[in-house]
């Protein structure tokens, strides 16, 4: 795996992504760490920092079950980019749900590494990093 520069979370609830902050803080202090309430933002942010020469190996944390655009819809999104902006992402699906079959659906994408259940532990962190 690539050295990690950069964590995005994309996510609707303020708490998980003030949780996920503090638990990659705790794992790697310098980290730089954005995170997304609105996954259209999220989406431009991507598509602008990253097709721009900017783009740096990066962890995202997607949650699946949002009002607007779900992370299923996010997932379509990034499909369409250039692979240059895919090649940086390191995509998990962060989800409360416990059904199977967004697991299922998770694992059939190419574009997921890994579904983990809320809240991400720093155990996982850890894992996801070494």
């Amino acid at each position: 795996m690539k050295a990690i520069s950069r964590f995005l979370i994309i996510d609707d609830d303020p708490s998980n992504n003030f949780l996920c902050e503090i638990m990659v803080k705790k794992t790697m202090a310098e980290m730089d760490i954005q995170s997304f309430l609105q996954p259209e933002i999220a989406v431009d942010y991507i598509k602008k920092e990253y097709s721009n020469g900017n783009a740096v190996p990066t962890v995202l944390f997607l949650d699946i079950n949002m009002p607007v655009m779900t992370g299923w819809d996010v997932l379509e999104m990034l499909e369409t980019f250039d692979q240059t902006i895919i090649r940086q992402l390191t995509i998990y699906l962060v989800s409360s749900s416990v059904d199977q079959m967004d697991k299922k659906r998770a694992f059939e994408n190419p574009l997921v590494i890994d579904y983990i259940e809320k809240p991400v532990t720093v155990e996982k962190l850890k894992q996801i990093l070494s």
